[in-house]
């Protein structure tokens, strides 16, 4: 699913929502459809999850090219917000 596809997928689902439809049966037509991954909403459903830890890990490390003993092994999720620091987006390094 492109941008504008999802988006459009977005703007039917309101739709279906506020019109009462069943929301299960809307979002089952498109359960065989690629994701838009870069919605912040799917990265967190996906990837910020510690039911999904290991996928996380492997996607990390696969993307970092970690090999050998230099793979993630064991991380923990945070946070990375910290109230007051840096405005309200806070980065870390």
């Amino acid at each position: 699913m492109e941008r504008n596809e999802f988006a459009q997928f977005l703007g039917k689902l309101k739709n279906a929502n506020d019109n009462g439809q069943d929301i299960d049966a809307f979002v089952k037509q498109y359960e065989h459809r690629n994701v838009y991954f870069y919605n912040d909403g799917c990265i967190k459903k996906i990837l910020a999850n510690e039911k999904n830890l290991m996928l996380t890990t492997d996607l990390v490390n696969a993307a970092l090219g970690l090999i050998g003993s230099d793979r993630i092994a064991n991380p923990k999720l945070v946070n990375p917000f910290i109230p007051g620091e840096l405005g309200y987006h806070s980065v870390l390094f």
